[in-house]
């Protein structure tokens, strides 16, 4: 889905979706141990916005309680929705755990 280059969006304010009640229904299984910091609920804090190449995808990272991983809710701004969520962890993505 982010293949080729992606841009940073994060200051856009152009959201397709809210996905705050998509995320706080994540249950803790789907969050490989890490834990989402209440505020960042509360405050619906996104840290960056990537859209892919081509504008159907947006990525939004959501801080955990580690500054290298993220929950990564897929947006697909055709439909206006969700497409679903993944853990990025980037130590573990490139090696240096």
């Amino acid at each position: 889905m982010l293949a080729g280059p992606v841009v940073d969006v994060t200051d856009a304010g152009d959201a397709v979706c809210d996905i705050w009640d998509y995320v706080a229904a994540i249950p803790s299984r789907d969050l490989a141990g890490e834990e989402l910091p209440r505020v960042a609920i509360e405050r619906q804090l996104a840290e960056k916005v990537y859209r892919s190449s081509g504008g159907k995808f947006d990525h939004v990272h959501i801080p955990t309680g580690r500054s290298d991983v993220f929950l990564v809710v897929v947006v697909d701004r055709e439909s206006a929705s969700v497409f679903g969520h993944h853990v990025l962890n980037l130590r573990e993505l490139y090696g240096l755990e």
